[in-house]
């Protein structure tokens, strides 16, 4: 089925908000099923499991426990650049050049200047990394927006490719349920967009 702009607009803002440090405003959205029914619309129930999300009481309190224990206990990270390369140019001699897992690589200093050409100030309060996985989602519900098809699917090519490695990432570390089902849906979006491109091209 095709979806609108608009629709992947929203589900990329609430793929967003769900990897947010939990706040009352998402609690409440999750505890009204707010949250469900709209992904619902969106997955079928044979693509992503989403029980995880329905008819639960969830409180504040244990989303952010949940939060502390799978991205900072856990040690999983949401940056980008953890996750690839710190530069890929040829000519660069740091010992560092090659090696994964540091931060502010070349992929976030792309999204900075990315920020900038489209005259977007962002806030980097979440481990102050411009990289990080909810900030390009936020971004990307921007493009789907505001732009073409063909400039959000150059920044799913450019900036969204590592979502399989983070899902694999948070199987291996044994992460919360909810956080785990999180990235999972996240991931198969993201794949799902990507076969968009494939056919587009």
């Amino acid at each position: 089925m095709l979806y609108s702009f608009e629709v992947k607009s929203e589900i990329s803002k609430l793929l967003a908000c769900l990897l947010s440090p939990p706040d009352r405003e998402i609690t409440d959205a999750l505890n009204s099923n707010y949250i469900f029914e709209r992904l619902s619309d969106f997955f079928l129930d044979n693509q992503v499991r989403l029980y995880f999300l329905r008819d639960r009481n969830f409180s504040e309190e244990e989303l952010s426990d949940d939060y502390y224990y799978s991205f900072f206990e856990k040690k999983v990270s949401l940056i980008e650049s953890f996750y690839k390369p710190w530069t890929e140019d040829r000519e660069c001699r740091s010992v560092m050049a090659g090696e994964k897992g540091l931060l502010m690589g070349d992929h976030a200093l792309h999204m900075k200047a990315l920020y900038e050409m489209y005259n977007l100030e962002i806030s980097f309060d979440i481990s102050t990394q411009p990289d990080h996985l909810v900030f390009e989602l936020d971004f990307l519900s921007f493009l789907y927006t505001n732009y073409s098809k063909r400039e959000a699917l150059q920044f799913i090519t450019d900036h969204l490719d590592w979502t399989s490695d983070l899902y694999s990432e948070s199987r291996k570390a044994g992460i919360s349920e909810f956080y785990g089902e999180v990235i999972g849906t996240v991931d198969f979006f993201v794949e799902n967009e990507k076969a968009g491109l494939d056919a587009y091209n």
